[in-house]
């Protein structure tokens, strides 16, 4: 018997915890509504070692596994 698994891969980042970074796996981006429903603000849902879940601002993120080398860029030199 098939079997058809479908899923989006979790990205291996670190996450800024004051003045250090721990590990971190991130699962995805969501809007999350912050002071009295006033202000949407986008956030990270990321899985820690101990396997709890946190979110995170976008620039506390580091992500680890440079999906860059997946594109092609053209080199400064071929625009000019």
């Amino acid at each position: 018997m098939s079997e058809l698994k479908i899923g989006i891969p979790l990205r291996p980042c670190y996450v800024a915890a004051g003045d250090e970074e721990v590990k971190a796996l991130f699962h995805r981006w969501c809007d999350a509504i912050i002071r009295d429903r006033q202000t949407v603000s986008t956030v990270a849902l990321v899985e820690l070692e101990d396997g709890t879940i946190h979110t995170a601002y976008p620039e506390n993120i580091r992500f680890l596994d440079n999906s860059f080398l997946e594109y092609v860029f053209p080199d400064k030199e071929e625009k000019e």
